[in-house]
C-alpha cells in the first residue's frame, strides 16, 4: 500500500509531462513551437529543449499569478520555506514527501524569476532577496540528510554536497562583482535539485519495500556524493574561467591605457634596486654605528612600499 500510495502520484505527473512533452516537442518539429521569453544565452546541462519545455509547461501557473498580482518576493519565500518543510521531511524518513516539496521548491524558483519580469518588477533588491533564499533553501534540505545519514559512512558525502553547492554560487557572486558572469557548468543548481529529488524519491521506494531498505543510505549516500564532486568540478571550472577572464581584462584595460606591464624579472629588480637610486645620503658613520638589524629593517620596509604601490 506504501508504495502504491509513493509510485501513483509519480505515474499521473509521468504522463502529463510525457503528453506534454510530446506536444510541444510536435510544435517543434512543425516549426510553431511557442516562444518562451528569458532563455536567450542560457546554457542547460539537461538539454535546452527540455528546458524550454519546462518553462513553457509553466507559463498558465504564471499567467495565473500575474493576474492574482502576486508579488515575486512572495513566491521567493514561499520556496524557501516549502525547502525548510522538505529538510524536515527528509529528516524524518519521510524521503517521499521531501522529495515531493523539494521539486516543488525548484519550480517555484524558476517561476519567482519569471514572474518578475512578466510584471516589470525586477530589482537588485529581489535578486538579491531571492539569491540568498536558493541558500538557505539548499541548506535546509542537505542539513536534513546530514541528519538522515549522520550515523552511516555517508555522512561525508553531505558535508561534500553542502560545500559544493555553497562555493557553486559563491565563485558566480564573486565574478560578478567583479564584472564577470560564470553561469556553466555540469552542475548548477537545476541539475542539483532534479539529482537530489530524483534520489529521494528513489530512496523512498527502496524504503517502502522492506527486502531493500537497507538500500537506502548507499544509493541516497551515492547521490549526495556525485552532486557534491560535481558541484566541486564546477566550482572549480568557474574559479579557473573567472580568474583568466579578469585577467584579460585586466591586460585589455592596460593596454588600451598604453601602460607597459612589467615582467616579474623587471619588478623584481625595481624592488631590489630602490635603496640604490635613493637620493638620500647616508653618512658613513651612520651606516657604521646603525646595527645591522635597523638598516635591514629599513630596506625591507622600501621593498614592501614599492612592492605593494
Amino acid at each position: 500500500m506504501d508504495l502504491l500510495l509513493i509510485v501513483a502520484p509519480a505515474i499521473v505527473l509521468l504522463g502529463l509531462h510525457v503528453a506534454g512533452f510530446s506536444t510541444y516537442s510536435a510544435l517543434y518539429a512543425l516549426g510553431k513551437a511557442p516562444a518562451v521569453a528569458g532563455l536567450e544565452g542560457k546554457r542547460f546541462s539537461l538539454g535546452r529543449h527540455f528546458m524550454v519545455y519546462w518553462h513553457w509547461s509553466l507559463s498558465p501557473f504564471e499567467l495565473f499569478l500575474v493576474r492574482k498580482r502576486v508579488s515575486p518576493n512572495a513566491i521567493s519565500f514561499v520556496a524557501m520555506l516549502v525547502s525548510f518543510t522538505s529538510g524536515l521531511a527528509i529528516a524524518t524518513g519521510h524521503l517521499a514527501t521531501g522529495a515531493w516539496l523539494y521539486a516543488l521548491s525548484g519550480t517555484l524558483d524558476i517561476v519567482d524569476g519569471r514572474l518578475a519580469r512578466a510584471t516589470e518588477r525586477s530589482s537588485a533588491a529581489g535578486g538579491f532577496l531571492d539569491s540568498v533564499a536558493d541558500r538557505w533553501s539548499e541548506a535546509a534540505v542537505f542539513i536534513g540528510f546530514a541528519w538522515l545519514l549522520k550515523d552511516t559512512n555517508w555522512f561525508l558525502a553531505v558535508i561534500v554536497a553542502l560545500a559544493g553547492s555553497m562555493m557553486v554560487s559563491y565563485v558566480r557572486a564573486a565574478g560578478e562583482v567583479r564584472g564577470t558572469l560564470l553561469d556553466g557548468g555540469l552542475m548548477k543548481r537545476p541539475e542539483r535539485i532534479v539529482a537530489v529529488a530524483a534520489g529521494t524519491f528513489a530512496c523512498a521506494i527502496l524504503a517502502s519495500i522492506p527486502s531493500t531498505i537497507h538500500l537506502v543510505p548507499t544509493v541516497m549516500g551515492s547521490v549526495l556524493a556525485v552532486v557534491g564532486v560535481g558541484s566541486m568540478l564546477t566550482a572549480v571550472g568557474r574559479w579557473i574561467r573567472g580568474y583568466k577572464n579578469l585577467h584579460a581584462m585586466e591586460m585589455a584595460a592596460c593596454a588600451k591605457a598604453q601602460i607597459p606591464r612589467k615582467t616579474p624579472a623587471e619588478a623584481v629588480g625595481v624592488v631590489l634596486g630602490a635603496d640604490s637610486r635613493s637620493n638620500i645620503d647616508v653618512p658613513v658613520q651612520a651606516q657604521a654605528a646603525a646595527p645591522l638589524g635597523v638598516v635591514a629593517a629599513g630596506a625591507e620596509s622600501s621593498a614592501s612600499a614599492t612592492t605593494h604601490l
